[in-house]
């Protein structure tokens, strides 16, 4: 490994952790609001409005678990082309 390379791997990995932990930030906040709806809000809603929020909600968890999944296993990869490191 050239040490160009060296160089950029503490870059790479340091971006991919900000951007993972961006993303995830993000998540966290739109299941939290949804979580705070569904105490607060659900309860006066009609019973078509509550299934389709509950619909929302269970996509939103959805993408969270997908999200969540799609980043580790980049990290991982990213690892394995780094010997591990």
């Amino acid at each position: 490994m050239s040490s160009a390379d060296e160089e950029k791997n503490p870059l790479q990995r340091a971006e991919m952790h900000r951007l993972s932990h961006d993303i995830r930030s993000v998540l966290q906040g739109l299941l939290g609001y949804l979580a705070i709806f569904d105490e607060e809000v659900k309860p006066h809603l009609e019973a078509e409005e509550a299934q389709l929020f509950d619909r929302i909600e269970f996509f939103a968890q959805k993408l969270s678990d997908h999200i969540t999944y799609l980043l580790a296993r980049l990290n991982r990869e990213h690892d394995d082309e780094q010997g591990g490191s």
